[in-house]
């Protein structure tokens, strides 16, 4: 397991939801380090794309390393 870091400008005061949306934005999409998805999706994660489609855990993760490879 990688240690985690605080992201500089981001220090969320006690709110855990914070800490999460901090880690995402810091870590996995401007620090490119997508392992820690592992740490921040729950298994059963699911999200939606803009026209409704069902996006499972493991096809979110291939879309945020299709962003990464993109940019």
């Amino acid at each position: 397991m990688l240690p985690r870091r605080r992201s500089p400008g981001c220090t969320p005061a006690g709110d855990a939801g914070k800490a999460v949306v901090c880690r995402f934005y810091f870590d996995v999409l401007a620090g490119r380090r997508i392992e820690e998805l592992d740490l921040l999706l729950a298994p059963g994660f699911v999200a939606y794309d803009p026209v409704g489609a069902r996006i499972d855990r493991a096809d979110y993760i291939d879309a945020v390393r299709m962003l990464h490879e993109g940019f």
